[in-house]
């Protein structure tokens, strides 16, 4: 790492090059210039600082990439919509269905230099220009340029944009760098200009945030990735409570807004979206009822000290807490499962909040179950979708127990992280690509069983477990059909990284696993889930893969070339023929061909 660095002409610390290792494992990066895969980790820091679970599969990191030449002026865009990223335009219709659209525009350019380039800066923001009001002056129009442009317009259609807050579209633009210092004055009033000439110019656009970033904000927001991150704070009248069965230790008490803020804010002063649980309750926006009341507790002076009489409080779940004496704790490791809503109003009226108190639990336990119960029990007091607890319920634990068990029989082992950070060791031993999560067993399911690969590229996993909960994860379904669909999705992965499959395979994938069943069981047709039948064909697919079946693998994506390079394809771009019902419909009529023709002879 140390001579790439050197080569590329690059300032990157020891430090920094030590989470870029890390995070090239992870994500299994190769045959990318060390200034290319620098990018993708601040884009995946930044972004993931908005949607902490936008990036379960690595095909999705390469989707907001838009500067495949280095001529645009912009690494990468993303769309943030109530808190998930927005990978296709058909997305935005099913949000707008909840009649609230909160959305978050980010436009990203990476430096490696340590130094902060204003020539550069203003490139970024002219781009960011260019794209939001004078497209026709992009001279680079590749695919994934094309498909922001597409989820851009289909926002600002009526239809969707009437359901925009008050507070959004809003528009983060973010120039990073390996420096640690510049003229930051400078810099500030270049900022605060362009900031108002792009609002003058679109008045769509409800605000506009424009920062440049520094060394210092890349280690701190990896570690917060890494929930390394750990905060002192004075818990006002504290009560220990008594031993309770799983429980290391359990507190109540208050805290100051200002301690508060300490636990829900980073050192760039930006809420820690990572840290409330799994997203179970989204921050519902400034207009909703229950908000406006706890926004006029904070910033009306005559009753903000009634704030800790009025608020049911936040509830902490930690993995580490250290007792420092006078009511002094250090926390490391935690999330709050409750109080999401509180927290993001204390952070919007933070200026406030020194005279405020905040009710608090804190409690130090690593039982899933404990904590699922708790997550469960704090959220009923509002409105909350029954999605937001799929992964905690009984069927799940069960899947994950599954997964643990064939993993001592299986070539491959394969974990199921049902909560954020449950199983790092496991990542850190293995590789990040055996450890599945919801959003990925959702994703293999859809396109083995379901057969439906060209929905996954289109539409995030959170919007199909949403529009077909009664086809997923159902309690008669056969378990193994979830642990053989992600089996099949690991195993890919798994073959790419010794070398068999190449970079550009890695976007077939969904497709590839869908034949690899047909291919292994010669037949597509999928049993009734719940079935003698698909409990038949279960143990036949856990034997059969448990020999070589790479060969499945490599005919399987034979076929699914094949029907690509048809020329009623020839000049279209890729990631549309692949979210097309038309394509997925020939990759599964070609599949048909081959098994008859093998039945034949």
């Amino acid at each position: 790492l140390d001579y790439e660095a050197k080569k590329f002409g690059m300032a990157l610390s020891k430090i920094l090059l030590g989470m870029l290792e890390d995070f090239k494992k992870d994500y299994l990066f190769e045959g990318m210039e060390l200034s290319k895969e620098f990018e993708y980790l601040v884009n995946y820091l930044i972004i993931s600082k908005f949607h902490p679970d936008a990036f379960s599969d690595r095909g999705d990191l390469n989707r907001v990439v838009v500067d495949e030449k280095s001529q645009f002026g912009l690494d990468a865009i993303a769309f943030i919509v109530n808190g998930n990223l927005v990978l296709g335009k058909d997305d935005i219709s099913i949000y707008a269905r909840s009649k609230k659209l909160d959305v978050d525009i980010l436009f990203i350019q990476t430096k490696t230099e340590e130094k902060c380039d204003t020539g550069d800066l203003l490139k970024t923001i002219q781009a960011t220009k260019n794209f939001l009001d004078n497209f026709d002056a992009i001279t680079e129009k590749n695919s994934n340029i094309v498909n922001a442009k597409e989820i851009y317009d289909e926002l600002f259609k009526y239809e969707n944009f009437r359901y925009c807050t008050t507070q959004s579209p809003k528009c983060h633009i973010y120039y990073v760098t390996a420096a640690n210092e510049w003229d930051f004055e400078l810099v500030e009033n270049i900022c605060n200009s362009s900031k108002k000439d792009i609002m003058s110019v679109i008045s769509d656009i409800k605000d506009v945030r424009i920062k440049a970033l520094g060394r210092e904000y890349i280690m701190d927001a990896y570690s917060e990735v890494k929930n390394n991150i750990a905060v002192q704070v004075n818990l006002k009248n504290c009560i220990t409570l008594e031993k309770i069965e799983g429980v290391n230790e359990a507190y109540v008490g208050y805290l100051t807004g200002d301690d508060f803020l300490k636990i829900i804010c980073d050192n760039n002063g930006d809420i820690r979206r990572r840290i409330f649980y799994e997203n179970v309750r989204d921050y519902q926006g400034p207009e909703n009822s229950v908000n406006k009341e706890i926004r006029a507790t904070i910033t009306k002076k005559k009753i903000r000290g009634q704030f800790i009489l009025l608020n049911n409080g936040v509830t902490i779940i930690t993995k580490s807490v250290n007792s420092l004496g006078a009511n002094q704790y250090e926390l490391s490791d935690f999330q709050i499962v409750n109080g999401c809503q509180t927290s993001n109003e204390i952070y919007n009226c933070k200026q406030y909040v020194s005279d405020i108190f905040v009710p608090v639990k804190i409690i130090y336990t690593t039982d899933i179950d404990i904590i699922s119960s708790i997550v469960k029990a704090t959220n009923r007091q509002s409105p909350v979708s029954e999605e937001a607890f799929v992964a905690l319920n009984k069927y799940h634990k069960e899947l994950q127990l599954l997964f643990s068990e064939y993993s001592k029989e299986m070539p491959l082992e394969m974990f199921y992280e049902r909560r954020s950070g449950e199983e790092d060791d496991i990542k850190e031993k293995k590789g990040a690509y055996q450890v599945v999560t919801l959003h990925g067993i959702i994703r293999a399911f859809e396109s083995v069983y379901l057969q439906n690969p060209n929905m996954v590229y289109g539409t995030n996993p959170a919007n199909i477990l949403r529009c077909q909960r009664e086809q997923l994860f159902c309690k008669h379904h056969k378990a193994e059909t979830y642990y053989i669909a992600s089996y099949l999705f690991v195993k890919f992965v798994n073959m790419q990284q010794e070398g068999l499959f190449s970079k550009h395979d890695y976007v077939l994938r969904f497709y590839v696993i869908m034949a690899v069943r047909a291919l292994i069981l010669g037949k597509l047709d999928v049993p009734e889930l719940s079935s003698g039948a698909m409990e038949k064909e279960n143990k036949k697919m856990i034997e059969m893969l448990k020999t070589d079946v790479n060969s499945y693998f490599l005919d399987a994506k034979k076929i699914v070339v094949g029907v690509l390079n048809g020329s009623e394809y020839k000049d279209k771009k890729r990631y549309d023929v692949l979210r097309s019902a038309e394509f997925c419909k020939k990759v599964k009529d070609r599949i048909e061909e081959v098994l008859n023709h093998a039945l034949s002879n």
